[in-house]
């Protein structure tokens, strides 16, 4: 009898073991099968919702996600794919580290948001069309501005594009 019931006792420890060690190994696999199914959606909605139905957690600057273009997605696999559908042409890359994904901007699209221009031209009077000589020249609401030279001609340098001119 005392046989008997040491060897159910064995077995019963035994399966918990085993259980126990083959439980992190199925959380394991369903953390990186992920879906995303959505219609109009913008790209920060898709995070949110990988965030909300996985381990995963998204680090990135808000503004390099500022467009609201919403996208149809219809994603399913690994993380890697899904991720690879989603940010396809919106010059996003991501890095996975563990359960982090971390989104950064590549640098080619950066560099021609902060292109430098510089715009030309010339103040004349409307009534006779000569050149007005020391006319105040500037990029509205900032402090960007240029005085026009002996023919009226002015040269202001700025980032980005848009923006209105104003003559004071």
């Amino acid at each position: 009898m005392k046989k008997n019931t040491l060897s159910v006792v064995l077995r019963y420890f035994l399966s918990i073991t085993l259980a126990l060690l083959f439980y992190p190994m199925t959380t394991l696999g369903a953390q990186k099968h992920i879906t995303v199914k959505g219609e109009a959606m913008t790209i920060k909605q898709a995070i949110q919702l990988i965030e909300k139905n996985s381990d995963y957690t998204f680090f990135y600057n808000a503004a390099d996600l500022g467009s609201n273009t919403k996208h149809n997605f219809n994603s399913k696999g690994k993380i890697e794919d899904v991720l690879t559908e989603i940010f396809n042409g919106n010059g996003i890359s991501y890095l996975i580290k563990g359960n982090e994904v971390i989104l950064k901007v590549n640098k080619t699209e950066s560099t021609q948001q902060t292109k430098k221009r510089t715009i030309t031209g010339t103040v004349t009077a409307s009534d006779n069309n000569e050149p007005v000589i020391g006319a105040s020249v500037w990029l509205k609401n900032s402090s960007i501005g240029a005085i026009t030279d002996i023919d009226g001609k002015y040269s202001i340098t700025v980032e980005g594009i848009g923006g209105v001119l104003e003559r004071g």
